[in-house]
């Protein structure tokens, strides 16, 4: 299957970081956490500024219920690229989880910064303004995800 042609790449060229990458990523949605880790891990020690290694190891971690890994994951990946729009959501849920709902306000509305109309930003943003009991502000959120998606 994909994983063992992917370890005959690395095998035959142990710094082919993108076999490295798309093993990683199939272990993962096998559920191998462990296993991506270390494989985005080599990518990562290969090519320190692959922000896309960064992430995809905290949403390895994240499966581990590593929460801090995967924030501090994420925190590089946009510290790399900080217009990455999908990972300040992704921390802003793990903070929300977390209970840092402040946090993840701040990540949530760099989310929408990035781009206006994402919804699960927007909506979930929404959310920890009503847990804050911020209800104008919620309310805000909820009407522009309607307005973006009329159907939800």
């Amino acid at each position: 299957g994909a994983i063992a042609d992917y370890s005959k790449l690395i095998e035959l060229d142990p710094t082919n970081v993108d076999a490295y990458f798309n093993r990683g990523v199939i272990k993962n949605k096998l559920e191998d956490y462990y296993d991506a880790i270390a494989d985005f891990s080599r990518v990562i020690a290969l090519n320190p500024i692959n922000e896309f290694a960064y992430f995809t190891r905290g949403q390895s971690k994240v499966n581990l219920k590593d929460f801090q890994g995967q924030i501090d994951d994420l925190s590089k990946a946009i510290e790399l690229n900080p217009k990455f729009e999908n990972v300040y959501f992704h921390r802003g849920y793990t903070k929300n989880f977390l209970k840092d709902y402040q946090g993840a306000i701040d990540d949530y509305s760099k989310a929408i910064e990035l781009n206006p109309k994402c919804e699960d930003a927007l909506f979930n943003r929404g959310v920890m303004y009503y847990s804050l009991e911020k209800y104008k502000l919620s309310y805000k959120d909820f009407d522009e995800v309607t307005k973006i998606n009329p159907k939800e």
